[in-house]
């Protein structure tokens, strides 16, 4: 981070904000690496980079999840699947629905959850590496 702002580089700031609220929730500090991930969406706000954006955005959801705020969590993940779809990043917008679907369940609201994970899983179609095999593996555990 202090590379970053001693080049007055906001780019790197906003991405490196991500990496660092991912250690952040790592590590159980799951309060610190919201500010993390606020700070990286309007970074990447300012500078146009919507997919960075979205990405703190869910990262948001996650750490929202991790502190058992489930509704907060959805409302991230939503805002994360709505840009992934606009940008038509069949990935991350399986990822931002996974999310979503598991604040859903967590919620209590199962039958939202199951319509989700199978949009996701329907994503994933398309991808042949062995970490999409892994994830589609889990959404179909999920759905039974």
């Amino acid at each position: 981070m202090d590379i970053a702002r001693r080049h007055r580089n906001r780019a790197w700031e906003g991405y490196w904000l991500l990496d660092l609220g991912k250690a952040q929730q790592a590590t159980g500090e799951a309060d610190e690496a919201l500010v993390s991930y606020q700070r990286s969406a309007v970074l990447h706000r300012q500078l146009g980079d919507r997919m960075r954006e979205a990405r703190a955005w869910q990262h948001t959801g996650e750490a929202y999840g991790q502190l058992r705020r489930f509704d907060d969590a959805a409302a991230f993940h939503r805002r994360a699947a709505a840009t992934q779809r606009e940008l038509n990043d069949p990935w991350q917008l399986a990822m931002a629905l996974d999310g979503l679907a598991t604040a859903l369940h967590e919620a209590g609201a199962d039958e939202s959850a199951r319509q989700h994970w199978s949009d996701a899983l329907d994503l994933l179609a398309g991808f042949g590496d062995a970490r999409a095999a892994g994830m589609r593996t889990r959404l179909t555990t999920a759905l039974r």
